[in-house]
């Protein structure tokens, strides 16, 4: 027989709930990884491509400076830009 438990892994009750039922050694516990869905269609609809795209420079700007592989301007040069 064959039963399936969802709960949310960050949920300490529901670890230690499943660390006791590990614990009693009469059943076999297997992990089982939801597929991903597909968020960029949703993410998409509605939504002005040109702020779209603008958002992704943005983002990838602010990685690049959290990698170190550029420096990102000060407050003060930002706003004497606008």
């Amino acid at each position: 027989m064959t039963a399936t438990l969802t709960f949310n892994p960050r949920n300490r009750l529901a670890m230690s709930t499943m660390e006791y039922i590990q614990s009693l050694g009469v059943f076999t516990i297997t992990t089982e990884r939801p597929l991903p869905k597909h968020r960029r269609t949703k993410a998409n609809k509605g939504v002005d491509q040109q702020l779209w795209n603008d958002l992704k420079g943005a983002l990838r700007e602010v990685k690049s400076q959290h990698e170190g592989k550029q420096q990102m301007q000060d407050a003060y040069e930002f706003l004497n830009e606008l």
